[in-house]
């Protein structure tokens, strides 16, 4: 209820008794014990739900949605707002106006104290009464708020410099026309402040040229922006000057390589799903970590550029990126169903468990060729049905966290180069896959009814034209691959952004482009083509549907680059 809600945001009880009226003075001494049990309860309630919410997760008893606190508790109110709240719910630094934007202030909430501290609580305590979009838009706050920040400082830099420049002559050593004296000075002026990265990279070594180039970047170098420029299998450079589109395709090329069960880097569980391997350094060679290190970078990159990548991460390993907690035997079904269900064998067996004749010992992973003993002299230690409950925890262990412990461990240290890790423990793991993947990570369709109408028109084009409601109707009809490799031609991304077509920047637009060529009968020859920098699809006016369609995805499937376009 209500009284509920509003615990989970303050340290308070008396508030939480009557949020209206006033409350027994907080300063008697006899009070100071019910506010330590009472901070305590509430801590140990956020486990509880979470707990609550995991079950729920797997056997579905209520609507994830039922979990939210009521709108009146917690209301982000405008987006100005929302960007000050999440800077204060996650770094802890106070808001300017946090407690003076409409609909967001304390006395809305009937609290007493600042929201910032409210909403801090609530991320900390249990997030997930906030409903899943409106900690998006806090995720990309804080993004904002981190950039707003490095653009400050690398001014401020400027400014010093200049003004160093005006005083100090050469004959001191000084070189005006250097702003910067040192590059530890010019990494401190931010990512913002200096120019972007240009990467060269070619088709067909993605993974090899982006190491290359991109893993000598430190953490500031990681934040700026960056311009790729793609050479083809051939080594001839790609048209197309890189305005965003062709860094999203980088990125999303770049991870379907890297990520590749084939590479040695990641294997797949039986869904199909994505984890660290444990014997990268058999598969890979002795630099397998720093691989790993780079790859945390760049899906720290995605999520801080808000680039959506089709990678479907196994629950554990995303367990993992949040940090929350240790993986335990609960988690080996998204490693290894077959493996949790042999356990669980064991742990029901109502016999002896000698019979089974299973010694302390267990593969890393999961293959035959790499036991190792649990414990001392583990090969000599039977599975009994006293100590076989211990068995069972460590192979989960051994699987979920010793043979993974240095891949993850790299893997996070760099995703950390980029996205602070507390920034992602406002969500669960199934939220992180959607931040990471997109909202139709679950096999889902592109919603075509949200894109056309967040979508703008040019060159004479409108919602009403015929040609427009011809490509609208094409849409309708593919499948959800077809419409996928659609998307991804026009905006270098095949997923909706998590906030939906109206979080698209710039607006998807569709402009007519030239007829071009014509056969005989009139029909035009042309393709259609792209600036995905600017998310424009540029489209012929087509007459006929089933032409309009072929050519649509003849060019969204060609698979020729940028070239064709």
């Amino acid at each position: 209820d209500e009284d509920f809600d509003l615990a989970w945001c303050s340290d308070d009880p008396f508030a939480v008794a009557s949020a209206n009226e006033a409350s027994p003075s907080s300063a008697s001494p006899h009070n100071a014990s019910v506010y330590a049990l009472y901070r305590q309860l509430i801590l140990w309630l956020g486990r509880v739900m979470g707990m609550l919410r995991r079950v729920n997760d797997q056997r579905a008893f209520v609507d994830r949605g039922d979990f939210y606190a009521q709108p009146h508790v917690i209301n982000l109110g405008d987006s100005r707002a929302a960007l000050d709240l999440a800077a204060a719910a996650v770094t802890g630094v106070s808001p300017s106006t946090s407690t003076s934007s409409p609909g967001t202030t304390a006395t809305a909430l009937g609290l007493r104290e600042p929201l910032a501290k409210k909403v801090r609580r609530l991320l900390r305590r249990a997030p997930f009464l906030l409903p899943f979009l409106d900690r998006v838009r806090i995720f990309r706050g804080l993004v904002s708020r981190d950039r707003e920040e490095a653009r400050r400082r690398g001014m401020q830099m400027q400014m010093d410099a200049a003004n160093r420049a005006r005083f100090q002559p050469r004959a001191l050593g000084f070189d005006p026309a250097m702003w910067m004296e040192d590059e530890e000075e010019e990494e401190r002026a931010g990512p913002i402040f200096q120019a972007p990265s240009h990467v060269h990279v070619q088709r067909g070594q993605l993974l090899e040229d982006g190491f290359r180039e991109l893993n000598k970047l430190t953490s500031t170098g990681w934040k700026r922006q960056m311009r790729i420029a793609f050479k083809n299998e051939h080594g001839v450079a790609e048209a197309g000057i890189d305005g965003g589109g062709l860094f999203k395709d980088f990125i999303g090329e770049l991870t379907k390589d890297a990520f590749a069960p084939g590479r040695g880097l990641f294997c797949e569980t039986d869904n199909h799903e994505l984890y660290p391997n444990p014997k990268s350094a058999v598969d890979v060679g002795a630099d397998h970590l720093a691989y790993f290190s780079f790859l945390g970078r760049v899906i720290g990159k995605a999520l801080y550029e808000e680039v959506l990548v089709d990678l479907p991460f196994a629950s554990f390993f995303l367990t993992k990126i949040l940090g929350r907690r240790a993986n335990d035997l609960d988690d080996l079904p998204s490693l290894d169903g077959a493996m949790y269900k042999s356990l669980k064998f064991l742990q029901r067996y109502s016999g002896d468990a000698r019979d089974l004749s299973l010694t302390f010992t267990a593969s890393r992973s999961g293959a035959e060729g790499d036991e190792v003993q649990l414990i001392p002299d583990g090969a000599n230690v039977a599975v009994t049905s006293e100590n076989k409950l211990r068995y069972i925890h460590l192979v989960a262990h051994l699987r979920l966290n010793v043979a993974l412990k240095d891949q993850s461990a790299a893997f996070l240290r760099g995703m950390s180069d980029v996205v602070d890790p507390m920034w992602l423990r406002m969500f669960d793991e199934r939220e992180l896959q959607v931040l990471i993947a997109g909202a139709d990570a679950d096999g889902g369709s592109v919603d075509v009814s949200d894109w056309r109408r967040h979508t703008t028109y040019g060159g004479g084009y409108s919602d009403g034209h015929d040609v427009v409601k011809l490509f609208w109707r094409v849409m309708d009809g593919m499948s959800a691959d077809e419409r996928k490799a659609v998307l991804k031609f026009a905006t270098a991304c095949s997923r909706a952004p998590v906030l939906g077509f109206g979080a698209l920047e710039p607006k998807f637009c569709i402009h007519r482009s030239m007829d071009g060529g014509s056969t005989g009968t009139g029909e035009i020859t042309r393709l259609p083509s792209a600036s995905t920098c600017m998310n424009l699809l540029k489209l012929p006016p087509y007459r006929d549907e089933g032409v309009l369609r072929d050519k649509l995805l003849y060019a969204a499937q060609s698979g020729a680059g940028f070239d064709l376009s």
